[in-house]
């Protein structure tokens, strides 16, 4: 689609969504940089291995915001590739909560709790968005 007539209330409102989380996982790589660098481990080895598993961990989130909402831009919710697409982000979110719950959320730093929660409520948007597109 070359207009963006197919954006209506709710497209908009899921695209916000979307890059938000997008911008939470730059951020997820961004940061923890810094953070390796001043709360470095003894071992340097384990140090490198923190920071590519975050930096990794940040670049899925980044994606799985990304990908949406390019599609939506580009061809609309009603494409049944896109519903596809947002049926696959919705499952790989609903992984990632439960690999946060299996690490045990509350045991977890503060920073990973916030990213527990921006999980759970961009899949909770995801499965919303599936559910009430075309009724509203």
């Amino acid at each position: 689609m070359s207009d963006l007539n197919h954006l209506n209330l709710p497209t908009i409102l899921f695209l916000c969504v979307s890059l938000v989380y997008a911008f939470h996982g730059f951020l997820h790589q961004l940061v923890v940089g810094g953070a390796i660098s001043v709360f470095q481990h003894p071992d340097e080895r384990q140090s490198r291995m923190i920071l590519m598993v975050w930096i990794a961990t940040g670049g899925f989130m980044s994606f799985l915001g990304l990908l949406p909402t390019v599609l939506l831009l580009l061809y609309g919710a009603d494409s049944e590739p896109v519903k596809a697409v947002l049926w696959t982000n919705t499952l790989a979110l609903c992984f990632l909560a439960v690999h946060f719950v299996l690490c045990g959320v509350m045991k977890l730093p503060r920073p990973l709790r916030i990213g527990f929660y921006f999980t759970i409520s961009y899949a909770v948007a995801n499965l919303v968005f599936l559910f009430t597109y075309g009724k509203i």
